[in-house]
């Protein structure tokens, strides 16, 4: 009696563990699914299944994860902050659902959870690059311009080829001020990507920090050479060549900037043309 006892409780054993291999795998083919259906930017379809899988496997905490990311996509902050609150219950130490909860909190304005969240992204995987370029962005919205500025730098020790990373530091230092880094900086956004036309209108604006007008102008040219409707390239170039005395030019750029619709051209014309 007892072997036969013993011998059935093995086989159920075997007939649950299979049934939840058949189960996980289920789970695996619905999450592929959502990612696939993310891919095309159909939230809903990929949250319908991503809510199957996490009904088979209630602590897949990617699927939890990935369908934070689609509610986010269709606007439901809470029910995308609660998705990934769930990923941090499961398992504590997941540096990317810190990361996204920070993200959502970073868009709704909440500046010191987002922190928080950012600071716990990193400390759980201190390679995470895009929680200290996300925390660089939040801290120079603070004015926290040289905390900002080391953030952004961590990201360029991981990829020095990132214009976009050097191009953030560089409005660090133009804040700071320090306008030679900022050009420096500046130059090696451009030395990557010589059609990065708002790192032309910065390294301007940074040269006239440094009253390099003609520096500045030189680069507005450029820029407005790489995009002919850029008004904020014609408005500077304006202020720049009024700052050398070149007044009859310099309101003509402030006017072109106007027509082609840059937001405060009449107070910029009011104060150097009038």
């Amino acid at each position: 009696m007892k072997k036969t006892l013993v011998l059935l409780c093995v086989c159920l054993g075997v007939f649950t563990a299979c049934n939840l291999g058949k189960d996980k795998s289920k789970a695996i083919e619905y999450f592929q699914s959502g990612v696939a259906k993310d891919s095309i930017k159909n939230y809903q379809g990929a949250i319908m299944d991503y809510n199957k899988a996490i009904e088979i496997d209630p602590k897949y905490t990617t699927a939890y994860l990935k369908r934070g990311f689609a509610k986010y996509q269709m606007k439901d902050y809470r029910g995308s902050i609660g998705d990934f609150n769930k990923a941090i219950e499961i398992d504590p130490k997941y540096a990317k659902a810190y990361y996204s909860r920070g993200y959502v909190k970073y868009d709704l304005q909440d500046y010191r959870a987002a922190n928080a969240d950012f600071n716990k992204a990193i400390e759980y995987d201190p390679k995470d690059t895009q929680a200290y370029n996300s925390r660089g962005h939040l801290r120079f919205d603070l004015h926290d311009y040289r905390g900002s500025l080391a953030d952004f730098t961590k990201t360029i020790e991981a990829n020095s080829n990132d214009a976009i990373a050097y191009y953030n530091r560089g409005f660090d230092e133009y804040y700071l001020p320090d306008c030679q880094g900022a050009i420096a900086d500046y130059n090696r956004a451009l030395e990557i990507n010589p059609k990065y036309t708002d790192a032309y209108i910065w390294r301007g604006k940074s040269k006239a920090l440094c009253k390099d007008y003609a520096g500045q102008i030189a680069d507005c040219n450029k820029a407005i050479e790489l995009d002919p409707g850029n008004a904020k390239a014609y408005i500077n170039m304006g202020v720049a060549k009024i700052s050398i005395g070149q007044k009859v030019s310099g309101c003509e750029d402030l006017n072109k900037g106007k027509e082609l619709g840059y937001k405060h051209a009449d107070e910029i014309i009011d104060q150097y043309c009038r």
